[in-house]
């Protein structure tokens, strides 16, 4: 996935919202959820907890 700075802005506004409420994410998780926001696309996981409180996020946490 392409990098631009939206990418960057939607980094930055996860990790400083989750930072504000005591639950900081670490670095690479907030670039995944990032850019499946910016690319509109669901997050595939098995550790939603990692993902919780992002507003917008489509958290999939089981495929069949």
């Amino acid at each position: 996935m392409p990098y631009d700075e939206g990418l960057a802005d939607s980094w930055a506004s996860i990790s400083q919202k989750r930072a504000s409420i005591g639950r900081p994410i670490e670095c690479g998780d907030c670039w995944i959820a990032a850019t499946a926001l910016r690319h509109g696309l669901p997050l595939i996981t098995h550790n939603p907890r990692d993902y919780a409180d992002i507003a917008g996020l489509t958290v999939i946490t089981r495929v069949s």
